[in-house]
């Protein structure tokens, strides 16, 4: 394998088919994907992921997903063997190309923030990835309703608000296919909070969690692992939001991994310290 190698290389927008293969490329370096993670972020932007071909035989990946003012990179592997040939930088300075213009957002592993860096991202904060099991409470609260009875554009205006775009597309298919709940805090018909679970590989993970105080993001974590028995989950937490380490310390969780959210413009004005729980992939 060599630089002539690299140009042989295609470049091809993913089918559905191709998701697929692209979580299970997610799988294989223990990202723990969700079972529903290919039908509902390829129907968040059928035209944001790509993967590269040698031979007509898949060997990297990548997403590259615009929304109405920013964008965001994510699913940057290339299969072990063809690493430090140079075939994930092709994909990656397509994808760059293809998002030319956009503010584009990159959550990506410490290790790879020099490699981002000389793209023209810059760190905006770094997130703790916590890990535990979460005992069944026998608790209610009133203020909790299924995310499906509000109104789907004051879902898509508060989701907005923590990640900085409205994310319409992404949110309609991962309320209807990504999640296995999803629930809102209202108080006087005002969203106070929302969050989501979604069944993996391994376990359950939380996102997005979003809460305007600890009180509410502890009643949204506490009614998404209701329904199942010692529910074993994964969750990501800006480590600015100081909220969120006495949030997991009352579930007992773990700090397992980390990484950085970085941006290549200036990153959007959001309030870090209600997000208790970020999606990704």
């Amino acid at each position: 394998m060599g630089e002539s190698e690299v140009t042989t290389m295609k470049i091809t927008t993913a089918s559905l088919d191709d998701m697929e293969w692209i979580i299970s490329m997610a799988d294989s370096e223990n990202w723990n994907p969700g079972f529903q993670d290919a039908i509902a972020f390829h129907g968040a932007d059928p035209t944001g992921y790509f993967i590269g071909l040698l031979h007509d035989q898949p060997i990297c990946c990548i997403s590259a997903v615009k929304y109405d003012n920013l964008a965001q990179i994510g699913y940057y592997i290339v299969k072990k063997q063809y690493r430090g040939y140079g075939y994930g930088l092709k994909l990656f300075q397509h994808a760059m190309n293809y998002l030319s213009g956009y503010n584009i957002r990159i959550d990506g592993k410490l290790p790879l923030i020099g490699m981002y860096e000389k793209s023209g991202f810059k760190t905006s904060y770094i997130n703790n990835r916590y890990a535990g099991i979460i005992v069944k409470q026998d608790k209610s609260c009133s203020n909790i309703v299924p995310a499906c009875l509000v109104p789907f554009d004051k879902i898509c205006q508060y989701d907005a608000k923590y990640y900085g775009a409205n994310r319409k597309y992404h949110l309609a298919a991962w309320l209807t296919n990504g999640t296995t709940n999803s629930l809102a805090y209202i108080d006087k018909d005002s969203i106070l909070g929302f969050g989501a679970i979604r069944e993996c590989q391994n376990g359950y993970r939380i996102g997005p969690l979003y809460a305007e105080t600890l009180f509410i993001a502890n009643q949204l974590l506490a009614s998404l692992c209701q329904p199942y028995d010692n529910c074993k989950i994964m969750i990501e937490i800006p480590i600015k939001n100081t909220n969120g380490k006495r949030l997991v310390e009352m579930f007992q969780l773990k700090k397992v991994n980390h990484c950085a959210t970085m941006y290549n413009k200036i990153p959007p004005p959001i309030n870090l310290s209600n997000i208790y729980g970020l999606t990704s992939h």
